[in-house]
């Protein structure tokens, strides 16, 4: 009887994905993991808002003694919280402004809350202003949550409450934007012109063109304009004001690109007083804390104020 062989054969062997094809794989795989967190993120990158209930109270930590609490409602009823600043010289807090010589509505930016704008707040009642500074929703000690659609639906509440209860002349409103509060007050004052009750000047401090131009800038490999809710498209509202403007600006801001500041100030019209005035080697968050900014920034908002 004869002796049976087995065949046997080696296994295939098996190709080693190249390197360079693992590696771009991960990076896309990153990359797509980027932009997932960004899009389910992006209100919690864009908004910092510090909550403080005491804001309302007299003689809280954290409330000047010479402010007034005032607070208006939403276009949805919700209860919103400020503080009125008495211009300079004035201790009586009237609910009625009709007599001031000049109100201004303050926007602030995107972290913190009002008590962290006590600075320009008292500046602005220095140069003979009534200030008015409310909260967005979701900081200080307003409920809720900020997103474009409330910022600008509650500024033109405060608008409202500002001209009605208040009796404000128009005229007699300057806006003033900080930062991402300037895509509120543009689209506001551009909303007032547009209505025929344009306010009597816009100020904006280190603000954008577009918010997408912002974070194009800063994170050039990110699709901004398809990722982003919340656009605050200032560029394409400025063709609508007819109020005088002024735009300060630090050439030296790393947060809102002086480009974007330049790019909005020129989609103004040509036919309205428009003054641009650049703080040399300023940043965006040091404006009030660094008196070699502070005191050609308060200089510009004075001059401008008293033309």
């Amino acid at each position: 009887m004869s002796d049976s062989s087995q065949l046997t054969t080696d296994p295939p062997s098996q190709k080693r994905t190249p390197i360079w094809k693992r590696i771009l794989r991960s990076a896309i795989l990153c990359y797509v993991l980027l932009l997932l967190i960004l899009v389910v993120f992006q209100r919690d990158l864009i908004y910092h808002p510090t909550k403080n209930e005491n804001l309302s109270k007299a003689g809280a930590m954290g409330v000047p003694a010479d402010v007034h609490h005032f607070e208006f409602a939403g276009a949805d009823g919700v209860t919103l919280h400020g503080w009125r600043y008495p211009r300079a010289l004035s201790e009586s807090h009237p609910e009625d402004l009709s007599d001031s010589h000049r109100v201004v509505l303050y926007f602030p930016g995107n972290a913190g809350n009002r008590s962290y704008r006590v600075t320009p707040c008292e500046m602005l009642a220095n140069f003979g202003c009534d200030v008015l500074i409310a909260d967005y929703r979701g900081y200080g000690d307003n409920p809720g949550s900020p997103t474009e659609e409330t910022l600008i639906s509650d500024a033109m509440s405060l608008w409202q409450h500002a001209t009605e209860k208040m009796k404000i002349p128009h005229d007699h409103i300057v806006l003033f934007g900080e930062s991402l509060g300037g895509g509120v007050a543009v689209q506001l004052a551009a909303e007032q012109c547009r209505n025929g009750s344009p306010p009597e000047g816009l100020v904006i401090q280190s603000s954008f063109n577009s918010l997408v131009a912002v974070a194009q800038s800063n994170y050039p490999i990110m699709p901004a304009k398809l990722l982003l809710r919340d656009q605050f498209d200032s560029a394409s509202q400025m063709v609508d004001i007819e109020c005088r403007y002024l735009h300060v600006h630090g050439d030296n801001d790393r947060v809102v690109p002086y480009s974007c500041g330049r790019a909005l100030f020129e989609a103004a019209p040509d036919d309205i007083y428009k003054t641009f005035v650049t703080l040399e080697n300023a940043g965006h968050n040091d404006l009030y804390s660094d008196p070699r900014n502070f005191v050609p920034f308060s200089r510009a908002i004075q001059e401008w104020l008293e033309q």
